[in-house]
């Protein structure tokens, strides 16, 4: 089966370089009806770029005939390319809290992002038609990825020493210098509780010198864990405040970020995207990626 985004036809039967299909979708109805069988091989164009996750869990190769996905065409053409980014260019320049910034509307991203199932997995159906796996996680402004805005930019603040053990307060002589510090209520704190691990909290409540997270899971715990190993601000547009931050308002269906020096948000010669999808390709057993 061959697939080519720069000129394929989903109305085509796929079995040739002079009839490829067009979209990822198209691929995952063949996968999902099984159409695709063990030793088939799946082959993209070189050259050309898709948007999408490949539903390749319904379809398993064996042992001795694994089902292959590769590349054709021209071999002096870059290898195709599968992302999870959609671009954006209709960017408009705005103010956030006397910050130069660009922003756009997602509307339609959110607009056609699928529901989880129970089990956290998605739709087969819903992906088939086309429908984005997530909000934005990530913005790219000419192939970097902006850093999701912060507070402080650099560095941790850190939990004082005298506060509660087993507690979801948080006690912090250098909270009552936080700038805009109430605007931070419905925000995250980003909590380093060990060398290697972080845990998210929803803050809850914002106090002069304090503030405490929501939920039945303690931030500081019994033996003292999380008070030395520091914790950071995040998901509030207050953090936006440092030139490469960008921001997702969920509630104003936006995204915003601080341009770099030079950059004009309405350019369309900065390329910018926003991630949609989460996973690349969900497979089971006996699958050969070249």
């Amino acid at each position: 089966y061959y697939i080519a985004s720069s000129e394929g036809d989903d109305a085509n039967d796929g079995n040739s370089p002079e009839s490829p299909w067009k979209t990822l979708n198209r691929l995952n109805q063949a996968l999902n009806a099984r159409e695709i069988r063990p030793g088939d091989r799946i082959l993209f164009r070189r050259g050309d770029v898709f948007t999408g996750c490949i539903y390749a869990s319904s379809v398993k190769g064996t042992p001795d005939n694994p089902v292959v996905y590769g590349a054709y065409g021209d071999v002096s053409a870059p290898k195709p390319i599968i992302r999870g980014t959609l671009d954006i260019s209709d960017w408009e320049g705005s103010d956030i809290s006397g910050m130069n910034t660009c922003k756009a509307t997602v509307s339609r991203i959110m607009e056609n992002t699928a529901e989880r199932d129970t089990d956290g997995g998605f739709n087969i159906n819903e992906m088939i038609s086309g429908k984005y796996q997530v909000y934005p996680q990530y913005l790219f402004l000419k192939g970097r990825s902006l850093r999701l805005a912060r507070h402080p930019n650099e560095g941790f603040f850190f939990i004082d020493e005298d506060s509660e053990r087993e507690s979801r307060v948080i006690k912090d002589a250098e909270w009552g210098a936080i700038p805009a510090k109430y605007q931070w209520k419905g925000g995250e704190a980003v909590v380093r509780m060990n060398r290697r691990t972080y845990t998210n909290f929803e803050i809850e409540s914002v106090g002069s010198s304090s503030f405490t997270v929501a939920g039945s899971e303690n931030v500081i715990l019994e033996d003292g864990a999380a008070l030395n190993n520091g914790y950071f601000l995040q998901g509030k547009a207050a953090g936006l405040d440092a030139e490469g931050e960008w921001f997702f308002d969920e509630a104003a269906e936006t995204v915003s970020f601080i341009p770099p020096e030079g950059t004009v948000c309405g350019d369309s010669g900065d390329r910018t995207a926003v991630s949609v999808f989460e996973n690349g390709i969900q497979c089971d057993d006996y699958i050969t990626l070249e």
